[in-house]
C-alpha cells in the first residue's frame, strides 16, 4: 500500500492546483471578456477581443449563465484599466473558469445523429416484426 501514496498524493496536488486556476479577463460591467489580443491601445491599455463574453450573473437564482459577481475580483486596486475592441471600456478581473455556468455540453452537438440512429432502429425493428414481448411468453 505504500507505493500507492506517492502517486496518490501527486494525483491531489494535480487536481487541487487546477482547481484554483486564475485567468483574466476585461469586465465592462455584465460582461468579461477573456481573450485578450495581447496588444495595448494609444493609453497603453491592453486590449480584448469583442468575442466570447462571459455574463456576469449578479444573484444566484440568475437565469442566465455566466459567473457570479461574487466570484470575481479586480486585479489589484480597480485601476487596472483595459479595452475591448469596438471601443468599450472595462477593468481587468480575475475569475477562474470552474467557476462559470456555461459548461458547453459535447453531446448536444449529437443529438441529431442520435435521433436518426434511433428511428432507423425503429424502422428496421418493425420492418422485421420484432416483438419485444416474445422473449417473455413463456
Amino acid at each position: 500500500m505504500k507505493f500507492l501514496a506517492l502517486p496518490l498524493i501527486f494525483l491531489l496536488y494535480l487536481f487541487s492546483t487546477d482547481a484554483h486556476a486564475t485567468y483574466y479577463a476585461c469586465n465592462t460591467g455584465n460582461y468579461l471578456y477573456p481573450n485578450a489580443t495581447g496588444g495595448l491601445n494609444s493609453s497603453g491599455d491592453p486590449t480584448y477581443y469583442n468575442s466570447n463574453p462571459i455574463t456576469i450573473r449578479w444573484w444566484d437564482q440568475d437565469p442566465n449563465c455566466g459567473i457570479l459577481n461574487s466570484k470575481i475580483k479586480a486585479r489589484s486596486s480597480g485601476d487596472d484599466n483595459c479595452q475591448v475592441v469596438g471601443g468599450a471600456w472595462g477593468v481587468i478581473y480575475s475569475y477562474n473558469p470552474s467557476d462559470n455556468s456555461c459548461v458547453p455540453l459535447p453531446i448536444d452537438d449529437y443529438i441529431p445523429i442520435v435521433v436518426i440512429l434511433t428511428a432507423l432502429l425503429g424502422a428496421y425493428l418493425i420492418r422485421r416484426h420484432v416483438s419485444f414481448n416474445e422473449n417473455f411468453n413463456g
